[in-house]
């Protein structure tokens, strides 16, 4: 099974991967983590202003997806952000023979008590 798990930040996304891992043990993957990984690794290096561009952030996604602890599925969080970084997922979806079981995103609004 693969989940992704889409949403602004603070939406619930992590919370609902911990939830998948309780309930199903697919392994969470969270595209901030696995960048923040890879930058302190030396695997990526940030642009200038501490962007790190799509090519980046695909490969490093890409490299976690690809590792043994996820050939039964997993949820990703947070990626693929862009059409770029969907673009190169979706090659290795099909290089893996592997489909996406869903696709959640989390839209949630402000609370009416919530201040502005």
């Amino acid at each position: 099974m693969i989940v992704l798990l889409l949403g602004c930040p603070g939406c619930g996304k992590t919370t609902q991967g911990g939830r998948l891992f309780e309930r199903f043990g697919l392994p969470q993957i969270v595209a901030a983590e696995v960048v923040k990984e890879a930058v302190a690794a030396g695997e990526i290096a940030p642009a200038p202003g501490g962007e790190v561009s799509d090519d980046h952030v695909s490969r490093a996604i890409v490299s976690k997806v690809n590792a043994d602890f996820c050939q039964d599925g997993f949820s990703l969080e947070g990626f693929p952000n862009t059409k770029r970084q969907w673009t190169a997922f979706q090659k290795v979806l099909m290089a893996n023979k592997m489909k996406i079981s869903a696709a959640l995103h989390f839209d949630v609004s402000p609370h009416p008590n919530s201040p502005p």
